[in-house]
């Protein structure tokens, strides 16, 4: 992905940083959902950042989800999940990636995280 996602940015707009660990569920915010907004006017946002955009060899490894209305007004934050990966798959990244995910501080978290794959399903 070049530049910052929408999803990250709307992440960072509401007080959510990159390099979250775990999840967090769904936020107060969804309580505004239940009152009564039509789910027609609503958007699901998820942003995934990977190993690169092979999606034969490449692998999740950050996800982060919002629910907004149809004015982008947050009305729930999903899970923003760091997925732990070998260091061999971080190692193979394009250089790219290992530029990017490195000054970002996603390739240290990913390395630190103890979620799985299997976790994040």
């Amino acid at each position: 992905m070049l530049g910052v996602s929408l999803g990250a940015r709307l992440l960072r707009g509401v007080g959510g940083r990159r390099g979250q660990f775990g999840a967090r569920g769904v936020s107060e915010g969804s309580a505004a959902m239940a009152a009564g907004e039509s789910m027609a006017q609503r958007m699901v946002w998820v942003d995934l950042e990977m190993t690169g955009l092979d999606i034969e060899k490449d692998q999740i490894i950050e996800m982060a989800c919002l629910i907004t209305d149809s004015d982008l007004n947050i009305l729930a934050e999903g899970p923003n999940l760091i997925i732990k990966q070998p260091d061999e798959l971080l190692d193979s990244m394009s250089d790219w990636c290992k530029e990017h995910h490195g000054k970002s501080g996603l390739t240290k978290a990913v390395k630190e995280s103890t979620v799985t794959l299997q976790q994040a399903e």
